[in-house]
């Protein structure tokens, strides 16, 4: 916690000692973080959460106002009521998702189940807010102490599920698809195929090159879903000569990472396979995954990341609301509760996603539009990074899909503003 509040909140160094001689001795700002009393100090009382070796059954913790937010731990105190170290290191831990019950019918832990949600504080950076305040207070207490300017920067994310709506698929698959269309009166779906197979058409979800002139100022990542064909995972075979194509126009020109199939986090080899089955389509080294569907246990998943190699993970948001998971817009190293230690593996949180504005939360592409944009001004507030999370057949104004790709260029505008 003091990695990510004073070395990348602050960007200020620090030593850490528990030799109250070599504390009493230090001429420069000094945090005590104990019960004990110095002179000249800010002073933060411990509540015993970061003391204890065993991790607590899932509960939400208790709440004081301060300046008025609301912060978690209480404890007494000269310079502010509650333990600030305690309360960081319960929201980047995912400390509440730990082994809770509380998920959906993929395993997700739910946003209604969280500590940001039952405060009224899921759509905004709410411990961004709360670490900006500790910093005018330790500003008072330490004029001279210097601090990082932070500046918001926007990193827009596409994840492939399925790279062509008919190109590509093996002809079992389209002959399937013909008789269903058939059989459900859809003709003019049918039509459609015929005109995209035999080249008069364009496929529909063939959005590259208008993602391309929309993220030109951006550095976008793509994320590829690599799996068997399931029931949950229906992209084109990995190895088609389409999705080879694809994959290695893509990462000519931008980053790529692995989006693990669905079952992926039940069977650990899957992983493993995927991401190999990327680097061979793009020759290049995978350290960026995103979990398809969000599907994750999310400690036991970013254990499995860091044995195969991954450095980056974008899954943590929502599918059911937009907002900010954990409680912030910047990214973070995960602690693994299990063996209770910081890893190198970096966690990005995303604030945005197509599906959820549509699907999940049943918006028109106005109020889709002002949500987006309420979002983006949080960021913006704390100079954080947006992160958004979109899908290439969401801008091919085909289908349940049609009139959306304006949310998506008015995101980019308001981005860019």
């Amino acid at each position: 916690m003091f990695d990510h509040i004073f070395g990348v909140f602050l960007g200020c160094p620090f030593t850490v000692t528990s030799l109250s001689e070599e504390f009493s001795a230090f001429t420069g700002p000094r945090i005590n973080y104990s019960a004990q009393n110095f002179e000249q100090t800010f002073q933060v009382i411990p509540c015993g959460l970061l003391d204890e070796q065993k991790t607590r059954p899932a509960a939400l913790p208790p709440t004081t106002l301060w300046e008025k937010e609301t912060v978690l731990f209480p404890q007494p105190g000269n310079h502010i009521p509650f333990d600030l170290f305690a309360m960081t290191f319960y929201l980047l831990s995912r400390y509440e998702e730990w082994q809770s019950p509380c998920t959906d019918e993929h395993g997700r832990f739910l946003a209604s189940a969280s500590v940001a949600h039952s405060t009224h504080n899921l759509q905004r950076p709410w411990l961004d807010y709360v670490l900006e305040k500790f910093k005018s207070h330790l500003l008072q207490s330490f004029p001279k102490l210097s601090c990082k300017k932070h500046s918001f920067s926007f990193t827009p994310t596409i994840d492939i599920d399925m790279a062509y709506c008919y190109v590509g698929k093996p002809l079992w698959r389209q002959l399937l698809a013909a008789g269903k269309d058939l059989l459900t009166a859809k003709g003019q779906q049918l039509g459609e195929r015929i005109a995209v197979l035999n080249g008069t058409n364009p496929d529909p979800y063939n959005c590259y090159d208008q993602l391309a002139g929309l993220h030109n100022k951006f550095p976008v990542i793509y994320f590829f879903l690599l799996g068997n064909y399931t029931d949950k995972d229906k992209n084109l075979k990995w190895n088609s000569k389409a999705m080879h194509k694809l994959v290695k126009t893509i990462a000519e020109h931008y980053q790529i990472g692995i989006h693990p199939s669905y079952y992926s986090s039940d069977k650990p080899e899957l992983f493993a396979k995927e991401i190999k089955r990327l680097h061979l389509l793009s020759t290049k080294p995978i350290i960026h995954s995103r979990q398809h569907f969000l599907r994750m246990n999310y400690h036991l998943t970013c254990l499995l990341l860091i044995e195969n190699g991954i450095e980056h993970e974008y899954s943590m948001g929502y599918a059911e609301t937009i907002g900010f998971r954990a409680s912030t817009a910047r990214s973070f190293k995960f602690f693994d509760l299990i063996h209770n230690n910081q890893t190198q593996l970096t966690i990005h949180p995303f604030m945005l996603m197509d599906v959820t504005l549509k699907n999940y939360m049943e918006l028109t592409v106005e109020e889709a539009m002002e949500a987006t944009l309420e979002i983006i001004q949080q960021v913006k507030q704390v100079n954080g990074e947006l992160i958004s999370l979109w899908h290439n057949e969401s801008l091919s104004e085909y289908g349940v899909w049609k009139g959306w790709s304006k949310v998506y260029e008015q995101l980019i505008k308001n981005a860019t503003e």
